[in-house]
């Protein structure tokens, strides 16, 4: 699908010395330039929404003056520039140094401030920075320039240095002769002009892409950058929304599902829409109370069955998505509760029903040391235990429990006291020590 909104693009242009060099029956400037030329030449005559602009480095000084701020827009952007940048590249020669870093930098600024359009840069170089710029520190610049996709990167004849060196930039794509160059320039122009689309299909255990609402981050798989952060969205059809990505960059995906899905080394291809799908079939756990007392501040804790590790901690009289398997649910409540092996189903709700609880006070006329027991197997438990100072009021499960006291003030185990409590749903029951 060809791209409807404007598209810039940036040539910045090494006119360096070494640019001079052979190039099979040319040299390296002479077959650039004549390639550069045709290819805007052509997308002008067919595309009425590209412009174009040229930036040279390179050319104004010798290579002995080792001016590194030898960087110019020569041809700003505007439509029917293929003759202005002809011309201009016909008036010239190779002459000085590489300042790379610095023509990126400066080539920010070469966009008009305008919203909705693609801002692209296409370097053309047969070298590396030789004034000690950084072109990996230019990345912040470009998205606040809204540079859409990372700069597309040509190198004559550089071989793997160039990869390498160039990688934290932008898309590197080496030409080691004429006829390289020129298929590389179409693969870049390709890239530049047409629209890259994907939906991002959360599957579910049919296999259909029905999952949603679920927050999708993307990183550069090469660097760990993240790039973008959606939640993601079904059209009104059904569909999952259209987003456009950048095909340069390989992409790893995560699906902020419970727990989370994770896709590496998502690969777009450029000027077509994309199909990136992740296996995140989700059911609802759904906590509540079997009366009507406010207990949303009681918190529950979500394991996979089995595993100590905490994947979520949830309220009660709450509902959350999962994906489909089996958990072990930890009600903090006084005691704590515990559910074995839950199953979330794929669209299901599972529901867990924790009992209304009860009140128990206590009251000593003298601090002491306090502790609740229950009886687990005939045996007793401590759930509880505290300094009574001043009263307290509790919310405990409903039960049969055993209450233990002894005064702080006379040091005595034989002052210990025992004292039991039922606890009923919404009773209150006072102890007294």
């Amino acid at each position: 699908m060809a791209q409807s909104t404007k598209t810039r693009i940036l040539f910045v242009f090494d006119a360096s010395g070494s640019m001079a060099a052979q190039y099979g029956k040319k040299t390296r400037f002479q077959a650039a330039r004549e390639i550069l030329v045709k290819t805007i030449d052509s997308l002008e005559s067919v595309t009425p929404n590209v412009e174009f602009a040229l930036r040279v480095y390179g050319h104004q000084s010798p290579n002995a003056m080792m001016d590194c701020l030898d960087s110019k827009l020569e041809v700003p952007f505007g439509r029917g520039n293929a003759v202005r940048v002809k011309d201009f590249l016909n008036s010239i020669k190779p002459l000085g140094n590489t300042p790379i870093a610095y023509s990126l930098s400066e080539g920010v600024n070469d966009f008009p401030g305008e919203m909705n359009v693609r801002n692209i840069i296409v370097v053309i170089t047969d070298g590396l920075e030789t004034c000690e710029g950084d072109p990996c520190a230019l990345a912040a610049q470009f998205r606040a320039r809204n540079i859409t996709l990372k700069p597309f990167i040509i190198g004559m004849a550089l071989g793997p240095k160039g990869a390498d060196y160039f990688k934290c930039v932008g898309t590197y794509f080496d030409a080691s002769n004429e006829q390289q160059f020129q298929g590389v320039m179409e693969v870049v122009i390709t890239q530049s002009m047409y629209v890259t689309t994907a939906q991002i299909n959360l599957l579910d255990q049919a296999g259909l892409a029905n999952e949603t609402d679920v927050e999708v981050t993307l990183y550069d798989a090469q660097t760990g950058e993240l790039l973008y952060n959606y939640v993601h969205a079904l059209r009104s059809g059904g569909l999952p929304d259209t987003l456009h990505l950048d095909p340069s960059i390989i992409y790893d995906m995560t699906a902020h599902t419970i727990p989370p899905v994770e896709v590496r080394n998502v690969e777009l291809t450029a000027g077509k829409h994309n199909i990136v799908a992740a296996q995140t079939p989700q059911g609802t756990l759904v906590l509540k109370v079997s009366g009507t007392l406010d207990v949303s501040t009681t918190q529950c804790v979500v394991r996979r069955a089995g595993d100590n590790e905490i994947l979520e901690v949830q309220n009660l009289n709450s509902r959350k998505k999962y994906l489909v398997g089996n958990y072990d649910i930890e009600v903090l409540t006084l005691p704590k509760l515990d559910f074995k092996n839950v199953k979330i189903a794929n669209s299901k709700e599972s529901e867990i029903v924790v009992p209304e609880p009860g009140t128990l006070q206590l009251r000593s006329a003298t601090p002491g040391l306090v502790s609740i027991f229950m009886n687990v197997d005939g045996r007793p438990v401590k759930i509880y235990d505290s300094s009574l100072r001043e009263p307290q009021s509790l919310r405990i499960q409903p039960g049969d429990y055993e209450v233990v006291f002894r005064t702080s003030a006379i040091r005595s185990a034989r002052l210990t006291q025992v004292k039991k409590a039922r606890i009923g749903p919404r009773s209150s029951t006072l102890i007294q020590f």
